[in-house]
């Protein structure tokens, strides 16, 4: 996809952030502060739309790239569209395997997550809006009461811990294939060096100890793409076609940064999937109502913590997948958000979407830069680890 300059936002972008309603899901959680959304008719202002080119051809992989005015040659997004059989062609497998893959991944979520498993307290205190299906997976670095600390010349790190063991069991083999499966197209779609500076923080340190926090690992042979930490994400359902849409729009993110993120230079990878539903008859909405509403389960990122003028994405396209690549701990991200009397239809029931959010951490960045100048400190680290995370250890230093 040809690559287009964005522009820095202006006087008026500036007073459009300033007045951003709250999230209309806030009360009443865990949150001392209303957070604020984009609403629709404001995305125009200070967004540009960033989708697929009209003829997109299924059989290319379509990488779009967002510049910010003055910010050099360096994107602060990218997303990167591909259809299920172009992987499938991409990794050398059997054509629907990256479809089954990717049904796999939403069955064992469905299957492992309790029932009415919503969004609780995030890393670092922070606490989004919201709602929906949200399981968190892999590890966390929240200091807390009986969490273990340790040092290397005069600097300590938060032993890092797993989250919802079970579950981050359970998950982690359907996990790897599909993440596997991106990483795969993502080293075919963009140059080494702009991959490899997502290690960059860790890069000094052996291999075999950055293997224990890597989750969930990828099969031998893929590129590296890091992560320590995964969120599972989709919209809950309700009794009525009319609740499925309002629970849709709860489901939406408000604008925030993830500070805690790490990913260096280039950031986290989110993915979004978007396919039909087997069996499921299209609700007869006119395709410009369907493309209106899918634009608004995408995502809006900015290139600064206050905003700037930033873009719309289209991530969810039916038939196609898009990996999104940012530095979430500094871009400003979030959804737009619909008017409650235009969300009729917002839940595309006759359509299946999710989404996959792995996470780098930069405290485990920085605790495994740590380690590659104390061998010591690697000892300490998994003397000091749950059992689920000393056995990873243990099996990392065997291979």
């Amino acid at each position: 996809m040809e690559e287009k300059g964005r522009r820095e936002a202006g006087a008026a972008t500036s007073v459009v952030m300033l007045h951003l309603p709250p999230h209309p899901a806030w009360k009443g959680r865990d949150s001392s502060d209303a957070r604020v959304v984009l609403p629709s008719f404001a995305a125009p202002i200070v967004t540009e739309v960033l989708e697929l080119p009209e003829d997109a051809d299924p059989s290319r992989v379509y990488v779009g790239e967002a510049f910010a005015q003055g910010g050099g040659n360096t994107p602060f997004v990218r997303a990167v569209w591909f259809a299920p059989e172009t992987c499938d062609e991409i990794i050398g497998q059997r054509r629907g395997s990256h479809a089954r893959a990717t049904r796999h991944l939403k069955e064992v979520w469905q299957a492992t997550a309790p029932m009415g498993h919503h969004k609780g307290v995030a890393e670092g205190g922070a606490t989004q809006p919201a709602g929906g299906l949200y399981t968190e997976l892999g590890f966390g670095v929240l200091a807390g009461k009986g969490r273990a600390s340790v040092g290397s010349a005069g600097k300590r790190s938060i032993v890092p811990y797993v989250r919802n063991p079970a579950m981050t069991q359970a998950l982690e083999a359907p996990l790897s294939e599909f993440m596997s499966n991106v990483s795969d197209v993502l080293h075919g779609a963009l140059p080494q060096r702009v991959l490899q500076a997502q290690g960059s923080v860790q890069s000094s340190c052996p291999e075999r100890v950055r293997e224990a926090y890597q989750y969930p690992r990828l099969r031998k042979g893929s590129g590296h793409l890091h992560s320590h930490q995964v969120v599972m994400r989709s919209p809950a359902h309700g009794a009525t076609q009319d609740e499925d849409d309002m629970l849709a729009m709860r489901a939406i993110s408000d604008l925030h940064i993830d500070p805690w993120d790490g990913g260096g230079n280039l950031g986290s990878c989110t993915v979004h999937t978007c396919s039909t539903v087997q069996d499921q008859a299209s609700p007869g909405e006119n395709g410009s109502r369907e493309a209106h509403l899918l634009l608004h389960r995408g995502i809006v990122v900015f290139p600064e913590r206050e905003g700037g003028r930033g873009v719309h994405i289209r991530s969810m396209v039916p038939g196609w997948q898009c990996a999104l690549i940012f530095c979430t701990h500094s871009c400003l991200h979030g959804s737009v958000m619909l008017d409650e009397q235009d969300a009729q239809g917002f839940s595309l029931p006759h359509l299946e979407m999710f989404r996959v959010v792995t996470y780098p951490l930069r405290r485990i960045e920085v605790m495994l830069a740590r380690v590659s100048e104390s061998a010591q400190m690697w000892d300490a680290i998994a003397r000091e680890s749950d059992e689920w995370t000393r056995r990873r250890i243990m099996t990392t230093e065997g291979n």
